[in-house]
């Protein structure tokens, strides 16, 4: 999402409801889990319909947390892009292992061993701080990034 664009409908929201969207996600996805384990299928869209909605809940965690809002319309779209404003800066995780285009991930290493990279325990204590204020703050946004790492 670009600076200045805008979701179509969003909600206030603070630490105390990142929270319970966070513990119902959690309990969203143990009970898809519990579903999927049935000798006996049920419904092979249960588990996944109970599934998207821990993924929603999820979004709704970590916005709330972010950003003090989260998606309130209808559409997945919307709620993908207020997601979007979440940006970490370089974190030294696994995941340009994954990269298959060879010439993409050869920059992108190149350009992330440039710097000292976060770690993923930085970003989570920045998560971990937005979520453990009282409840007259609230964290509206935090852009977290390496000090090596440019715009």
């Amino acid at each position: 999402m670009s600076r200045g664009s805008r979701v179509a409908r969003t909600q206030d929201c603070a630490h105390q409801d990142a929270r319970k969207r966070l513990a119902d996600a959690r309990k969203f996805l143990e009970v898809a889990e519990l579903v999927d384990d049935e000798p006996v299928r049920v419904s092979s869209g249960v588990s996944a319909s109970l599934a998207v909605l821990a993924g929603i809940a999820a979004s709704d965690a970590a916005c709330c947390a972010a950003l003090g809002r989260r998606s309130r319309g209808d559409s997945h779209a919307e709620a993908a892009e207020l997601l979007s404003v979440i940006e970490p800066g370089a974190v030294a995780t696994e995941l340009r292992e994954h990269i298959s285009h060879a010439p993409t991930k050869k920059a992108l290493d190149a350009w992330a061993e440039g710097m000292r990279q976060l770690q993923p325990e930085d970003v989570a204590n920045a998560v971990l701080y937005c979520v453990t204020q009282p409840p007259h703050v609230n964290v509206n946004e935090i852009l977290i990034r390496p000090t090596d790492q440019e715009r």
